[in-house]
């Protein structure tokens, strides 16, 4: 029960595989026109090689006659050599003997002569009306082979056998040669499975059940599209991607699912276009649009279906949801584009402030000359915190950030940070408070620093002239509670959601002229989480915001 599904042109049988071999018991020579007509029409139409051994009571020119009656063209067919329809004699019998093995390896050399030709395969039958009792034993060895090798081959068999000729135990060894027979009852015909038959259907029912539930529980969505753009079948994760139930979904056009850009249905029309040319098409970054409006992109791969004349009938596809690359795609060139304008900016301070400060020496007054030296410094020391940024993420992103953790004096840390930032911003007033009995922290000084020092930058960005930064600490239990507050212009609860995402920098409430990449908040994030802790904001609009983190008192555990 293996390969492409073939039309039988029986009503009882429907589709059976290639490989399928079955009989027939028959009283009269109706019975037979009955099931061969429509069996050899059928192959004819779906371009198959048709090979009709005819005896008693049916015979060739009664064949073609009952064929000419049910085929349109039908001498047009036996012209090309598509059919051809032979007494007994002249196949089982050459020479007045009945040879197994040649009539087998005829069978073969008839495929391969049609497959040559280009046909899909062979349609065959052979009426055994003709058996005597001597030939009886060696014909049910012929079939029994012909059963074990049909199934290698682009085959289908129907032999034909008279009922009145066989006894009881010549049905039994008919069926059991057979995947299945047909025979009259009450003037219907029907269908007796052999044993074997019908442990190979279950075992392809069950094969086919797997199949289909590997096909509902698969990963990426699977759709099938027919040629006329309607889509026929898809799978739960189609159905979860794009957000439609499966009887939303199936039935649909296909172009109802792409976005309205030109990676939507601009690019999805062209992909549609390959397909039905034949195209296997692979990795396609297209943009869908889902139930509800949002955009989702994918990465789409379509394989053509034929039918048996090789026509494209339908597709195959399977989207991969890529949503989450294309954002990050779009951070990391946000990321390049922004850093390199920001390690240009003071690089180009620093470079002009020392070549002004050398060339024009003579012509510049000691004040002129230190504001140029000081400018230098501060745009170092602006270079240096990015730059330091970087490495830290860097090392949190591969996973190689090691601390150097040690008993700290939290209050000498605090001074060091705030000692820095002052050399940015000397517009601001820096206060701290620091409980004299703060019992001391086992950390990384250089990593809080780091810390600080980006709460701290960040405060005198968003902070007015002249306001208050204060920073506070104090103990909590098993933890270290550390604040940094500003006087600035708060954080909406919306945007407080993504200040320790990547590149964040709420530019609608930056102050003119602040410079920054966004990354602070998210090495801050990184480092205390390192050490055990956690940091959040606590800000309204209009009343300044607080940034807390915690450190763990005692030394991490070591994993």
């Amino acid at each position: 029960m293996k390969g492409e599904l073939r039309n039988s042109g029986i009503d009882v049988i429907g589709s059976v595989p290639w490989g399928t071999h079955f009989c027939q018991f028959y009283q009269t020579k109706q019975d037979l026109i009955e099931t061969l007509v429509p069996y050899f029409k059928a192959g004819l139409e779906n371009n198959e090689f048709c090979m009709w051994v005819t005896s008693e009571p049916l015979m060739v020119s009664e064949a073609q006659e009952a064929m000419r009656k049910a085929v349109k063209d039908f001498d047009e067919y036996l012209r090309k050599g598509q059919i051809e329809l032979i007494p007994y004699q002249e196949w089982y019998l050459l020479g007045g003997k009945f040879n197994d093995d040649r009539v087998l390896a005829g069978w073969v050399s008839k495929l391969e002569q049609a497959l040559a030709k280009g046909y899909s395969g062979l349609r065959l039958t052979g009426n055994t009306l003709w058996l005597e009792r001597n030939h009886w034993h060696a014909f049910t060895e012929y079939e029994a082979k012909v059963n074990d090798v049909i199934g290698k081959y682009n085959m289908l068999a129907l032999c034909t056998y008279c009922l009145d000729k066989c006894d009881g135990a010549a049905v039994i060894d008919v069926v059991k040669n057979h995947q299945f027979a047909l025979i009259k009852q009450k003037g219907k015909w029907d269908i007796i499975e052999s044993d074997i038959y019908k442990q190979t259907k279950q075992a392809l029912r069950e094969s086919e059940k797997r199949y289909r539930d590997l096909y509902e529980e698969a990963p990426d969505a699977y759709f099938s599209v027919g040629a006329d753009g309607i889509i026929q079948r898809a799978n739960r994760r189609a159905r979860e991607l794009l957000g439609y139930s499966r009887g939303e979904l199936v039935g649909r056009p296909v172009s109802d699912l792409y976005a309205d850009t030109p990676n939507g249905k601009a690019k999805a029309q062209e992909v549609f276009k390959r397909f039905l040319g034949g195209e296997e098409i692979r990795d396609q970054e297209l943009e869908m649009r889902r139930a509800d409006g949002s955009k989702v992109w994918v990465n789409l791969s379509v394989r053509p279906i034929r039918d048996k004349e090789g026509r494209v009938v339908a597709s195959r596809s399977v989207a991969t949801d890529i949503t989450e690359h294309r954002k990050l795609d779009q951070l990391k060139d946000d990321f390049i584009g922004l850093v390199s304008h920001e390690l240009r900016s003071p690089m180009t301070v620093i470079t002009g402030a020392i070549n002004t400060a050398l060339t024009e020496a003579e012509r510049l007054s000691p004040e002129e000359t230190r504001q140029l030296l000081q400018d230098a410094a501060s745009e170092a020391d602006l270079l240096s915190n990015l730059l330091a940024n970087l490495l830290e993420l860097s090392r949190a992103q591969a996973e190689r950030l090691v601390l150097h953790a040690e008993a700290i004096d939290v209050k000498r840390v605090v001074e060091n940070a705030v000692e820095g930032i002052k050399r940015q911003s000397s517009a601001h007033k820096f206060v701290y408070v620091i409980p004299p009995k703060t019992p001391p922290l086992h950390a990384d000084p250089l990593r809080l620093e780091r810390i600080l020092y980006n709460l701290l930058e960040n405060a005198v960005k968003y902070s007015p002239q002249g306001g208050e930064i204060k920073v506070s600490v104090k103990a909590d239990k098993e933890y270290l509670v550390i604040g940094v507050s500003d006087q600035g212009i708060g954080i909406s609860s919306a945007d407080q959601a993504k200040l320790f995402a990547p590149f964040q920098r709420l530019e609608e409430f930056r102050p003119k002229g602040t410079r920054g990449v966004g990354l602070g908040l998210l090495v801050c994030q990184r480092l205390v989480e390192a050490h055990g802790g956690r940091i959040w904001v606590e800000s309204e609009p209009g009343r300044g915001s607080t940034f807390f983190f915690t450190l763990p008192l005692k030394p991490k555990a070591k994993a």
